[in-house]
C-alpha cells in the first residue's frame, strides 16, 4: 500500500482508540446513561461529572430511586452548581442529606431484627428520624418486637409481684418503658398496688465508714432520735443482753438499713461475748467456702440489660465459737432479690476454725463488702 493511504488510516486509528480510551474512564450510571464516577477510593465519596441538565437531573432520579444517597446527592449538586435554583435538584438533594445516616440506622436495625435481638430494635428504632422514610419501612419489624419484648416483661414483672417482690417487678417495668416509651402507662398498671412480702422493711441510714472518728461524732446523739452510728463495743463495754449494731470497718461509706435490736441473740452470739473482729482476721480462719460468692447465672445480663456497671453487696456475719456461721444479714443490698438471697445462702454455708481469744474460743462478728463486676 503506498505511503500516502497508510497516514490517513494510521491518523484514523488513533482517533479511535482516543475516543474509546476516553469513553472507558466514565463509570456511567445504570449501565452508561449518567456520568458518575467514583472518586478517591478510601473516601467513597463519588464524584459526579457534569454532561447536561436533563442527564444529571436523570441519574440523580435514579439514584434516589435506588436509595443510593450519595451517588444522588453527587449528581444533584452538580446540577445546582449549573442551576441554582432547580427547585427538584434541591429536593433530591435535601432528600439524601436526610437519608444517608438514616440508611445507616435502618441497617443496623434490621440487623438486630434478624437477631431477635429486641432491645437493639428500640435502640436502632429511636435513632432513624421520623421523617425518613425507614422509619415506616421499619414499623412492621418494629411492632412484631414491641410486642413480643413488652409480652415478656410485663408477665416477668406480674409474677414478681404476685409474690411481693416488688422493687424487681418495678424495675422491669422501668427499663420497659424506657426502651418502648408508648407502652409506659400501660405496663406501669401491672405493679399498681403491689405490696412487699415483707411489709417491715427498715429505713435506710447512710453511714460513714466506721472507725476511730466514727466513735467520736457518734458520742453526742440527736435528740429524739437513735444515732446513726454507735461507737465499736468492747467486750468490757458490751452489758448483758445487749447485741452490738454495727460492722468493725466497712469501707467506702455505703447506705446500710437500721433494724430494731433482737430481743435474743443468734444462737452461737451469745450476748456479753461477741468480739467484733476485722474481715481479714475472719477471713484467716476459713475452712471452707468461697470468700466471694457467684451471682445466680441471668443476674448479671439483667444488670447489663439495666445498665448496671457493678453490684456491690455489704454483709454482717457472726460466726459462733465451734467456727459455724450464726447469722448473715445484708447491711447493703442490691436491687436484685435473687441476687442477695443467693449470696447469703452461700455465706451461711461458710465454716471457720473457732477465733481463739486468750486461748479460749469466742463468738466474732464482722463486715464485709462485696463487689461484683458486671461488665
Amino acid at each position: 500500500m503506498p505511503r500516502s493511504r497508510k497516514l490517513p488510516l494510521l491518523l484514523m486509528a488513533a482517533l479511535l482508540l482516543f475516543v474509546a480510551c476516553e469513553k472507558k474512564s466514565r463509570t456511567r450510571n445504570s449501565g452508561g446513561s449518567g456520568s458518575l464516577t467514583e472518586g478517591d477510593v478510601s473516601s467513597a465519596v463519588p464524584v459526579y461529572t457534569f454532561v447536561s441538565a436533563e442527564q444529571t437531573l436523570a441519574d440523580a432520579r435514579r439514584a434516589a430511586a435506588a436509595e443510593k444517597w450519595l451517588e444522588a446527592a453527587a449528581a444533584a449538586e452538580a446540577l445546582l452548581k449549573e442551576a441554582p435554583a432547580h427547585a427538584e435538584a434541591k429536593a433530591i438533594a435535601e432528600q439524601a442529606r436526610l437519608e444517608a445516616p438514616n440508611q445507616q440506622s435502618y441497617q443496623a436495625f434490621a440487623k438486630a431484627a434478624g437477631a431477635n435481638d429486641n432491645v437493639g430494635v428500640a435502640k436502632a428504632w429511636r435513632n432513624i428520624a421520623e421523617a425518613s422514610l425507614y422509619k415506616e419501612k421499619a414499623r412492621p419489624a418494629y411492632e412484631k418486637a414491641k410486642a413480643t419484648y413488652v409480652a415478656s416483661q410485663e408477665n416477668d414483672a406480674r409474677n414478681l409481684a404476685k409474690v411481693g417482690r416488688c422493687d424487681d417487678a418495678r424495675r422491669i417495668v422501668r427499663v420497659t418503658g424506657e426502651y418502648f416509651p408508648d407502652v409506659k402507662g400501660h405496663i406501669d398498671d401491672v405493679v399498681a398496688g403491689c405490696r412487699p412480702a415483707k411489709e417491715d422493711k427498715p429505713e435506710r441510714t447512710e453511714v460513714a465508714s466506721i472507725d476511730k472518728r466514727s466513735e467520736d461524732r457518734a458520742d453526742t446523739p440527736v435528740a429524739g432520735s437513735k444515732p446513726a452510728i454507735e461507737p465499736t463495743p468492747t467486750a468490757a463495754a458490751i452489758r448483758p443482753g445487749e447485741a452490738p449494731k454495727v460492722l468493725a470497718s466497712v469501707e467506702p461509706p455505703i447506705a446500710v438499713p437500721t433494724a430494731p435490736a433482737a430481743a435474743t441473740p443468734p444462737p452461737g452470739r451469745p450476748s456479753g461475748s461477741v468480739k467484733k473482729i476485722p474481715p481479714g482476721d475472719l477471713e484467716a480462719l476459713r475452712i471452707s467456702g468461697d470468700k466471694s460468692p457467684a451471682l445466680p447465672g441471668n443476674i448479671k445480663a439483667i444488670a447489663r440489660r439495666d445498665g448496671v456497671k457493678r453490684i456491690l453487696l455489704a454483709v454482717e456475719v457472726c460466726v459462733g465459737v465451734e467456727g459455724q456461721v450464726s447469722s448473715a444479714k445484708m447491711l447493703k443490698s442490691s436491687d436484685y432479690d435473687e441476687a442477695n438471697d443467693a449470696v447469703l445462702a452461700a455465706i451461711r454455708k461458710w465454716r471457720f476454725r473457732p477465733h481463739l481469744t486468750d486461748g479460749a474460743p469466742n463468738a466474732v462478728c464482722t463486715g464485709i463488702v462485696l463487689p461484683y463486676a458486671v461488665e
